[in-house]
């Protein structure tokens, strides 16, 4: 999955979320010949740094591509400008065969020009955003507006959403419209190592209270310079110390410099690294977060879990997860202060709240955990979501509706009904599974051609059709299979009747099965003759499942009685008259056999005759029962077919104790053994022979066709296929 995914980052400045997001990686394991390519803002160098370090200390194949993104001001608005990084982009994605595209954004407006360019590549667009507030809360330029822009463009162009608490996904669900289905819980934390790296060297404070105020610098929305002149203007306590940590080379950090430095009570850091910041927190009495708005700060999370309090201003994700006693109004900065000096005084009360708040924080934002949801989110070591195309399987018990019932039950057994949805045109109560019901039908050229953009839209991570109407074309993010069941519009003449549906209809076959089979990822065939007729052709190969025995039912011996027939007094063919089936071969056979066994019948299960024939039974269809009752009782069965698929009737009567007479065609052949004698196509006097004779039948050599073709073995088949292809 690694090697099909583009992460990309279109931010000039690292930030939280950016450090979350490494965070994440390194909990990942990449498989062996995959590579992580992110692709990073050339301005961004603190990112790249953090990229070339992550790699490093884990080992992890990362591929970094650097592009200098425009950044014109007023984005969204202005994303449209930048139609240099939009052909950058989309050239990376397309050299790259990435059908995946994660777009890490610190908002939703940086990194739509992203989410543009891969949903223009038809990729599966993720977006990894902690912060959704919408941008005229955030008092932005013409906020209102490039909120209604983001709604109505922006956010439905991402696929799936990443984000960081349920306060963001209930902002995204209220203000943006994303349905909640789309999006995923992905909780900060901890690196695994924090708090016990070796190279963590304490740090001494100045006397009294100390307090960290930790973050890059933002006027906007970590409010330094405002909280450092309530700060100023409300100090009473010469003992409460204010530390300013990842101030660096920005205009706002000099600003912020120029006009508190002179504080003795104001001390800078800097840009530190982990293990700094880390010392850092342990030395102080605590941290406060006076953001106007935030997702969830890496830097509560660690400071929590180091056993310090953490102060807040009462919003977004210190709302959520901080107790009401560390939080103030985000409006009221003096009260923050004045919690600030009264840290000492409230010690054993503040102590009291950290176990109980350090076990919360233990639950909830929890390495593994989160780097599950993250990886379930990306697709990666995840059940499969596997639609599966049942719109054959109808109430009428055709092959094709057997087949998809029973496979239907085994992916259902092996996935889980939660992971598997059966596509029905109609609405089975049957079904042991989600159902979702559409009106496109399997065979309608027009549907054939809207059904790839319709299941585009959905959230599957595998197709698979139990017919060869499938796919006219690739969609990307989903892999694809198809199953073959026989290509007779290729093969038999008389398959369609007249000169225009046969001009017509085998063209259109041959486009629908050409298209199908070239748009899949894995041809399945149901028998090695399949397999050989999909190979020659259309030059493909595809995998051999095989099939099983569908009646198991117990005998009915009443209709014996009710055709008037005697055991082994009969002769039985089951199916339909198609003209494949070579049924005038069989009647013309048995006219002259009657003449030397005036008292022999012919029982044609499954059709109605044309015209009667002396001694020739058409009982229409018949129930289960009454179908395994005929093969037992009958002398033998005849299936003269001129070709076929698979043959399953051959297993029914073999299963029932009753000999088998053949046409010597490949498909009958897979089921050669002394219960079988076959005859050659068109020599009519071989037949009349076969019939003329009373076949033994031999149960063992039977049985081993049986197991040879088997659900069991199918299943095994089954399962080797899929553990690759899946």
């Amino acid at each position: 999955m690694f090697n099909t995914t583009l992460f990309i980052d279109e931010s000039p400045v690292y930030g939280g979320h950016e450090e979350m997001f490494l965070r994440l990686l390194a909990q990942s394991e990449c498989p062996a010949g995959q590579n992580i390519t992110i692709v990073a803002n050339k301005k961004n160098q603190k990112l790249i740094d953090e990229i070339d370090n992550l790699k490093v200390r884990t080992g992890l194949p990362i591929v970094v591509i650097t592009h200098e993104f425009s950044g014109f001001p007023v984005r969204p608005l202005t994303n449209l400008l930048a139609w240099r990084d939009a052909f950058a982009l989309y050239r990376i994605i397309r050299n790259g065969g990435f059908t995946q595209v994660m777009v890490v954004q610190g908002t939703i407006e940086i990194g739509g020009l992203s989410l543009l360019v891969a949903r223009l590549s038809g990729c599966k667009v993720l977006s990894y955003i902690p912060i959704t507030k919408r941008s005229r809360l955030l008092g932005v330029t013409l906020g209102g507006f490039r909120d209604w822009l983001n709604r109505l463009f922006y956010y439905p162009l991402a696929h799936n959403f990443i984000t960081i608490s349920e306060f963001n996904k209930r902002e995204l669900v209220a203000d943006f419209a994303v349905p909640e289905e789309k999006i995923s819980l992905v909780y900060n934390f901890n690196e695994p190592t924090f708090s016990t790296r070796p190279s963590v060297k304490p740090v001494e404070l100045p006397a009294g209270i100390n307090f960290l105020l930790i973050g890059r610098v933002d006027f906007l929305q970590k409010r330094q310079q405002e909280f450092l002149r309530a700060f100023t203007a409300q100090q009473a306590h010469s003992d409460l110390n204010l530390h300013i940590v990842g101030d660096n080379s920005s205009a706002e950090s000099e600003l912020l410099r120029a006009e508190f430095a002179g504080n003795a009570n104001i001390v800078f850091h800097g840009w530190c690294a982990p293990d700094r910041i880390e010392a850092l927190i342990q030395a102080a009495d605590g941290i406060v977060l006076p953001s106007r708005f935030e997702g969830v700060p890496l830097v509560m999370v660690e400071a929590v879990k180091l056993g310090r309090v953490v102060f807040g201003s009462d919003v977004d994700g210190m709302k959520e997860f901080l107790p009401p006693q560390w939080r103030f109004p985000a409006d009221d900065l003096p009260r923050a202060i004045a919690m600030m000096a009264s840290a000492s005084a409230q010690q054993h009360e503040n102590a009291e709240l950290i176990k109980i708040v350090q076990e919360k924080f233990n639950q909830t934002f929890n390495p593994q955990l989160s780097s599950s949801a993250f990886n379930a989110a990306l697709g990666i070591n995840r059940v499969p979501k596997i639609v599966l195309d049942c719109r054959l399987m109808t109430a009428r018990p055709t092959g094709i509706a057997r087949y998809s019932e029973k496979f239907l039950a085994y992916y259902i057994e092996k996935y889980g009904a939660d992971n598997v949805t059966a596509l029905l045109n109609e609405a089975r109560p049957d079904v042991a599974c989600r159902q979702q019901v559409i009106a496109l039908k399997a065979f309608n050229l027009l549907h054939w051609m809207r059904f790839p953009g319709w299941l585009k839209q959905q959230d599957y991570t595998h197709y698979i059709s139990f017919h060869y109407s499938g796919l006219m074309r690739p969609v990307k993010g989903i892999k694809s299979a198809v199953t073959v069941h026989d290509l007779m519009f290729e093969l038999v003449p008389e398959f369609f009747s007249g000169w225009l549906k046969k001009l017509i209809g085998k063209r259109y076959f041959r486009l629908l099965v050409g298209k199908s089979m070239a748009a899949s990822d894995l041809v399945l065939s149901v028998s090695a003759t399949t397999r050989d007729d999909v190979r020659a052709l259309y030059q493909r190969d595809s995998a051999v499942t095989g099939e099983g025995l569908f009646l198991t039912a117990q005998p009915d011996s009443a209709i014996i009685h009710t055709l008037g027939l005697q055991d082994k007094g009969y002769l039985l063919y089951t199916g339909n008259n198609r003209p494949h089936k070579n049924i005038p071969a069989l009647l013309a056979a048995f006219a002259e056999l009657r003449k030397t066994q005036p008292g022999l019948s012919l029982v044609l299960v499954g059709h109605t005759a044309a015209s009667p024939q002396e001694g020739v039974i058409y009982p229409g269809f018949v129930s289960d029962e009454q179908l395994v009752a005929l093969y037992q009782h009958a002398r033998v069965f005849v299936f003269p077919s001129l070709y076929e698929g698979f043959g399953l009737p051959i297993l029914e009567a073999l299963a029932n104790g009753c000999p088998v007479i053949a046409s010597d065609i490949p498909a009958f052949r897979e089921f050669a053994n002394d219960n079988i004698r076959y005859f050659e196509l068109g020599n009519h006097a071989a037949l009349v022979a076969l019939l003329l004779e009373k076949p033994q039948f031999y149960p063992d050599q039977a049985e081993v066709i049986l197991q040879k073709f088997s659900w069991k073995s199918t299943w095994q088949k089954l399962d080797r296929i899929l553990e690759t292809w899946l």
